[in-house]
């Protein structure tokens, strides 16, 4: 059995580790860095640093394993399940969810410190795996803090005429027209909130900004929300974050089938959620995301 972690450098998955699992056996890819190059902060080659791990998991795989790594985007959840399925070997994900300033402050406090780029970068390929696949959500993460810094940001868009915080705000109202309020009003009254952390010039016209994959780390956040201790609640909260720019995508029925099961379903407060209501949801929330009156 392998207890796998998602979270960036500095989100606190080796603490974790010596203070929940000390009996298991511990693989880290920090670790094998220092080995490889002496210091854990140069990220060398990842092809390099991954066919040690996994050889160290073939090794040891009749032990419960620790994996201490970041596997924060799809491309890389996806060999290690690959590699897991491949070799009958079961797993289960700890996600590590703090705020982007917490991360950034920890990692000032480390001796061998990671770039502030490369945190930046994974939490913006930040993947959320399959629900059954987790086993917890380390949550640390204050969403009603982080929305008070969107009141007054400039979003510097063509598409926008107002800040952040009125869009959310003015998207939330238009919802609410539509669906009864419910605990997924709270991902629409907080769907942008990723943009807080993702503004570069835009890559044709750099007098105005993008917010490339400013929906994943609106997700990682959501998922890490300390004012519910649910990993479901929370879980339905980032997905709708997740795939809140997918209109398009004709596939999305099925991308969210396959997060959920198909034949998932939940009771909140007496009334049974299921994908199908989910979905309906997240496509009026299309209309309403788009509407610029």
């Amino acid at each position: 059995m392998i207890i796998a972690t998602i979270g960036p450098p500095a989100s606190g998955k080796t603490t974790y580790y010596k203070e929940n699992y000390k009996d298991f056996f511990y693989i880290g890819s920090d670790k094998i860095r220092e080995e490889l190059y002496g210091n854990e902060s140069i990220q060398g080659n990842p092809k390099e640093v991954f066919d040690i791990l996994y050889n160290k998991i073939l090794e040891n795989k009749e032990k419960n394993i620790f994996l201490d790594t970041t596997l924060m985007s799809k491309k890389t959840q996806n060999i290690f399940e690959e590699f897991c399925n491949k070799n009958k070997i079961a797993f289960k994900y700890i996600i590590f969810c703090k705020e982007i300033e917490e991360l950034l402050a920890n990692n000032k406090k480390r001796e061998r410190q990671v770039p502030k780029e490369v945190i930046l970068t994974m939490v913006k390929s930040f993947n959320l795996p399959k629900l059954k696949d987790i086993e917890k959500v380390v949550n640390d993460v204050n969403i009603g803090k982080i929305k008070m810094k969107t009141a007054g940001f400039d979003q510097n868009n063509p598409h926008h005429n107002v800040d952040l915080g009125k869009h959310m705000s003015k998207t939330f109202q238009w919802y609410t027209k539509l669906e009864d309020l419910d605990f997924l009003t709270y991902a629409v009254f907080n769907h942008d909130i990723g943009k807080l952390y993702t503004q570069v010039p835009n890559l044709k016209n750099p007098q105005f900004s993008s917010y490339y994959g400013h929906e994943k780390v609106g997700a990682y956040l959501m998922l890490g929300n300390k004012n519910n201790n649910t990993i479901v609640y929370n879980y339905l909260l980032s997905l709708f974050v997740f795939y809140h720019m997918n209109e398009k995508d004709k596939r999305l029925e099925k991308r969210i089938a396959e997060k959920l099961e198909s034949d998932f379903s939940i009771t909140f407060f007496e009334e049974v959620f299921n994908i199908e209501i989910f979905l309906r949801k997240l496509r009026n929330f299309f209309l309403c995301d788009k509407r610029r009156d």
